[in-house]
């Protein structure tokens, strides 16, 4: 389970009209697989929830159709442990959550509660042969597998009960009619479709521990600082890289304009959204990133601002994101056009990142070029800022990885008269 190659699959639930109207989430534990493969559901579970909203989004995977997901027992009893829009999705319950039975009250009511906060219940109709009337006013659906011998006769008994009723492990048309006939409304399994395997937008993932730890312990504050939660994210491409990819959701379409760097899209996305992302993510452990790619990364995004200051036509927010995206498709495994695409970036950043035109491509190759050590063409003067401001960036990038206070770069001495326009 420690790989990041970790997938989910979504298989159909139809109507009586053989119409598609929601899908279960399913997870797989290595692309391609056709079962699910689960030591630690919670993990599972977030890995799955991580992929399904913040990699692919929700519009995009099943438009306006209910998702059902696997909710753990810990969820049920914490949801702020990964917090979760409620909109369009069914948490299906756990049987084991009710293996206590001096818990059994406290577990109806938390599930109570998760209806009040808008999420649809669905339960297995074992849970209901224990539990019995005082579980059946907190379920909106029932599922029953239709392989058990008394699996017809059973839709009876819920009938008038206002709950919706699924026959699950569907497989042959004769048991999708007598499925129908017995009167179930909702219909899952291979007569319809095997699930059907979704592919994220890439199939790299990093984590980064410490940072995250640091973000949810700045978001828990009552007026996180803007700054600090930029140089956090920085440390983290692949959360920065959902970031801004979030604003390209359907949450987000009242977007006045494309944003032009990190910290407008930390402003925009809000930090009760950016909380939820960073909890998901942790909770999914993906594999560290090498710490030197992120290094690379970070010092890049660095220098770009420490100059942007010496310069009266770029802002330094745009040019430290600018820097950030130039190498994050090397972390994320993606190229530079496809990060592009996703994001919803100001037209002169995306010119600049895949044609260095503009001020901020001149900035970017003038950057790169400084990396490689080809300085020719370049006076001594400019060399000698080059070489003020990587240093800089680099003990700035030192300090901030080595779990410093995470502020952002202050600028030398030639720039500080400059600051005034950030």
């Amino acid at each position: 389970m420690s790989s990041d190659a970790y997938s989910v699959a979504l298989q159909p639930i139809c109507d009586r009209r053989f119409l598609h109207v929601a899908d279960k989430l399913l997870y797989r534990a290595q692309p391609g697989a056709s079962h699910a493969d689960i030591d630690d559901p919670l993990l599972a579970t977030a890995r799955a929830c991580s992929t399904a909203f913040y990699e692919v989004g929700l519009e995009a995977l099943v438009g306006s159709r209910q998702l059902f997901f696997n909710a753990t027992s810990e969820w049920v009893i914490n949801p702020e442990i990964m917090p979760l829009s409620p909109q369009q999705l069914v948490a299906d319950i756990p049987a084991q959550l009710f293996h206590q039975p001096s818990q059994q009250h406290e577990m109806i009511t938390r599930l109570a509660n998760l209806r009040e906060q808008g999420f649809r219940i669905c339960l297995d109709d074992t849970l209901l042969d224990q539990q019995g009337e005082a579980l059946m006013v907190v379920a909106d659906f029932v599922k029953v597998d239709i392989r058990r011998e008394d699996a017809y006769v059973r839709a009876t008994r819920y009938q008038g009960e206002g709950l919706t009723l699924i026959a699950t492990f569907v497989e042959q048309r004769d048991q999708l009619e007598q499925a129908k006939q017995a009167g179930f409304q909702l219909f899952q399994g291979y007569v319809f479709s095997p699930p059907n395997h979704v592919q994220a937008f890439n199939a790299r993932r990093s984590s980064n521990p410490a940072a995250e730890m640091q973000l949810l312990a700045e978001l828990a504050c009552s007026d996180p600082d803007q700054a600090r939660l930029e140089s956090l994210l920085a440390q983290h491409p692949h959360l920065c890289n959902l970031v801004l990819r979030q604003l390209n959701t359907a949450a987000h379409a009242n977007l006045v304009r494309p944003v032009s760097s990190l910290r407008e899209a930390i402003q925009l996305l809000g930090t009760r959204r950016l909380k939820s992302m960073v909890m998901t993510m942790t909770l999914s452990r993906n594999d560290p990133v090498q710490r030197l790619q992120l290094r690379q990364v970070i010092i890049r995004a660095a220098i770009c601002r420490y100059i942007a200051r010496r310069l009266s036509d770029v802002e330094g927010d745009v040019a430290f994101t600018l820097g950030l995206l130039s190498l994050i498709g090397r972390v994320e495994g993606a190229s530079v056009e496809e990060l592009v695409d996703s994001i919803p970036l100001e037209e002169d950043v995306k010119q600049a990142l895949i044609s260095r035109e503009g001020n901020l491509g001149r900035l970017l190759s003038l950057v790169e070029r400084f990396e490689v050590g080809d300085v020719s063409g370049l006076n001594s003067a400019l060399v000698d800022f080059f070489n003020e401001d990587y240093l800089a960036a680099v003990a700035w990038t030192e300090a901030l990885l080595s779990d410093s206070s995470g502020s952002e770069p202050v600028s030398g001495s030639w720039g500080a008269a400059h600051d005034s326009k950030q």
